[in-house]
């Protein structure tokens, strides 16, 4: 595993640069460089390909639209931008997404849109009382939000500070308890709703579907939200390798 962001050791002695993929455990990895996604003529993109080597590539599902590539929109770099008034959401039908992680970390890069955003959702479709989304919403005060459930009540926990314009987000769970970060500062959780379990997607089981742009495959509740790059990661990873993770996105996006 290697541990260093910078590219040269002595002279004349490349290094390999750093890449999200030498930290282990990663589950799923979107980019919005065009190189790792499918689009059409009027940049609709119809593929995000999933660059953790795990196969996890998002299509658009029935009913829906898909988003819109832009360039140049945060630092100069790509989003896919999801217009939930044009039901827009990408998805893939999968079992159990990640269920042997009873903890884990997940990052996203995006441009606030000042409207709901669910940027990540794992759910059990058939019934909609399964499921564990990443997302920032405008009834939390526009905060950094975890919301799970499994059947019984609905746990929801926000961060403190109010996220406007391009921002990186990270949701963690020690399996106890979430710790949320927005631009590299730990956030005071409060609980909305239910309580802090911690639950992650071992505590979520029988999703049967992940999405980007909407609360399931099937679902009428689509969001608005501009996705830059999203990683998540499981078991949980140190301090050092979150870090490391951190400083990738920010060294590319320059969020803060």
């Amino acid at each position: 595993m290697k541990n260093v962001i910078s590219n040269v050791v002595g002279v004349g002695t490349p290094v390999a640069a750093f890449s999200p993929s030498d930290v282990a455990g990663l589950r799923l990895w979107l980019d919005a460089n065009e190189a790792h996604l499918t689009k059409d003529g009027g940049d609709n993109v119809t593929q995000w390909n999933d660059r953790s080597g795990n196969g996890l590539n998002l299509t658009v599902p029935g009913g829906s639209n898909p988003p819109l590539w832009q360039d140049s929109q945060i630092n100069g770099l790509p989003t896919i931008t999801f217009d939930s008034g044009n039901s827009e959401a990408l998805s893939r039908t999968l079992a159990d997404f990640a269920n042997s992680d009873s903890d884990g970390t997940a990052f996203a890069v995006i441009a606030a849109q000042g409207a709901n955003s669910r940027i990540f959702t794992a759910s059990d479709e058939a019934t909609n009382v399964r499921f564990i989304v990443f997302e920032q919403m405008t009834f939390t005060g526009q905060k950094i939000t975890i919301s799970q459930r499994d059947s019984g009540a609905q746990d929801r926990v926000r961060g403190d500070t109010t996220i406007s314009g391009s921002v990186q987000l990270i949701w963690e769970s020690d399996s106890s308890n979430y710790h949320l970060r927005v631009d590299g500062v730990d956030q005071t959780e409060s609980v909305e709703d239910g309580g802090d379990n911690g639950n992650w997607f071992a505590d979520t089981p029988q999703t049967d579907n992940i999405v980007v742009g909407a609360l399931t495959r099937t679902s009428t509740i689509y969001s608005d939200v501009e996705i830059a790059e999203l990683l998540i990661y499981g078991p949980r990873l140190s301090t050092a390798n979150r870090l490391l993770i951190e400083t990738f996105l920010n060294d590319k996006y320059a969020t803060f």
